[in-house]
């Protein structure tokens, strides 16, 4: 703990001065607010909302920003858990096997309150929930 109290300032950025502000590595403010919330589901899939300045900032992991989400989505998926997932049409450019470029369409769950772990399978498309021993992850 002494160790960790010597150096965990050079880590954050502590002052308004602005060579601390653009040194590389240190962890800045992303977003902040004395009256407001914030909704975090999953890695990557939060959002969080300051009243003061009408300002939002969210996480959607693989969802466009063109598809509307709000804070009552997020609040909906987290505790109504049974409720529509927000799916999202989600159009993309891929190659496919024979290294030709294709257009895709996949469907994709735009909120959940769910993160699960998965293991590749040797095939390569198979999936199972990831464990150790005997324990899920």
């Amino acid at each position: 703990m002494n160790e960790f109290k010597k150096v965990w300032g050079n880590w954050l950025v502590l002052t308004n001065e602005i060579e601390d502000e653009k040194k590389p590595g240190k962890l800045k403010v992303e977003f902040l607010t004395n009256n407001g919330e914030m909704i975090s589901l999953a890695p990557k899939s939060y959002y969080a909302y300051c009243r003061d300045k009408d300002s939002s900032k969210d996480g959607r992991k693989g969802v466009p920003n063109w598809y509307p989400l709000d804070v009552e989505k997020y609040f909906r998926a987290l505790y109504n858990d049974n409720e529509a997932s927000n799916n999202v049409e989600v159009r993309s450019l891929r190659l496919n096997s024979e290294k030709q470029m294709t257009r895709t369409t996949t469907m994709r769950s735009g909120l959940t309150a769910i993160h699960v772990k998965l293991a590749v399978q040797n095939d390569r498309v198979t999936c199972k929930p990831l464990k150790v021993g005997n324990k899920f992850l």
